[in-house]
């Protein structure tokens, strides 16, 4: 039996916690995107959210800290900076189901979409499933607007 997602939830906290997370599931993934978790001044304008996932394996069951992301919430927008998952848990869906957390969570902020850029094009592949669900547009080079307005996602539907 191999790894199962049973649930994923996000989890608020400040940034001290989202940094010492951050740097210990970095530590055991030595291929990571990001070299090191910034500190509490360049994540400033950020929540942070922690990535909670309801796992089992054989013989366990358990809830893991599986990842975390970062939004930027303006008066404007809303961007999803910060983005990762730890290697043990990737390409169990877990990067979708917190793609529909994350418009639940913009929703209750007044929005109904929210920003992603890919900084590597190794990463485009990566957000074209993850981001399935969406209405997906074009917002400047290597930027998207995942949308999860109705009218959006019927128009996407029809096309």
């Amino acid at each position: 039996m191999s790894v199962s997602v049973l649930d994923i939830q996000l989890e608020s906290v400040d940034r001290a916690v989202a940094i010492d997370v951050g740097t210990s599931l970095l530590q055991n993934d030595p291929d990571s995107p990001f070299h090191a978790v910034v500190d509490d001044q360049d994540m400033i304008d950020e929540r942070c959210l922690l990535i909670l996932a309801d796992i089992e394996e054989p013989e366990l069951r358990t809830t893991a800290r599986v990842g975390f992301c970062t939004v930027r919430v303006c008066d404007e927008f809303v961007e999803l900076y910060r983005f990762y998952v730890a290697p043990h848990f990737r390409r169990l869906g877990i990067a979708r189901k917190t793609l529909a957390l994350l418009s639940e969570y913009v929703s209750n902020e007044g929005f109904t979409d929210f920003y992603i850029e890919a900084t590597k094009k190794e990463a485009l592949e990566f957000w074209a499933v993850a981001a399935e669900d969406f209405a997906v547009f074009p917002a400047g080079h290597m930027k998207w607007r995942l949308s999860f307005a109705p009218e959006d996602l019927q128009s996407r539907e029809q096309s």
